[in-house]
């Protein structure tokens, strides 16, 4: 399967803390390059997260006032930028150096992205959007009305993406 050169991938994942998106992403992401695909990954933290570790040389160009640190080496690169506020999920996609055959998305739930809402029962709180914002949920519980995948169908939730079903 190939898609047409202006088609790509583009999918969230929403839910609250605990409810398994993480994990199962991972677990996506696996699945999908092992049938041939590129992917990036862009997470929303709604905290004030932290990559560069005290005390390195990039922490102290950054601390020290810099606008914007890069680091490269032979396997990876990092950049790290100074902002006045969070970017929008678009913006964070314009971001991404290359082209990828799907974009996953973590988080951004008020974005325009088509959404698959994750949760299970054992957090106690449900789904983080109405049913009526997404386009699947991946859960243990009882969902009508949308596609609804196990918590551990990484290769049908594959599928579904790479198919374009939700689009």
């Amino acid at each position: 399967m190939r898609f047409l050169d202006n088609e790509k991938r583009i999918i969230s994942f929403v839910g609250f803390s605990g409810s398994g998106k993480t994990t199962f992403i991972e677990q996506l992401i696996k699945e999908i390059k092992r049938r041939g695909f590129s992917v990036a990954v862009i997470k929303h933290d709604a905290h004030r997260f932290q990559m560069d570790k005290e005390g390195k040389d990039t922490y102290r160009f950054y601390e020290a006032g810099s606008d914007c640190v890069a680091i490269s080496s032979e396997e990876k690169l990092a950049v790290i930028k100074r902002c006045d506020s969070c970017p929008d999920v678009h913006e964070m996609i314009d971001l991404l150096p290359g082209s990828y055959d799907v974009i996953i998305v973590e988080g951004y739930r008020m974005s325009d992205l088509p959404k698959i809402g994750v949760s299970r029962a054992e957090t106690g709180k449900g789904l983080s959007l109405p049913l009526s914002e997404l386009c699947a949920v991946i859960t243990d519980e009882e969902i009508t009305g949308l596609p609804v995948f196990e918590l551990t169908a990484y290769k049908e939730v594959a599928e579904y993406i790479l198919s374009g079903e939700y689009l």
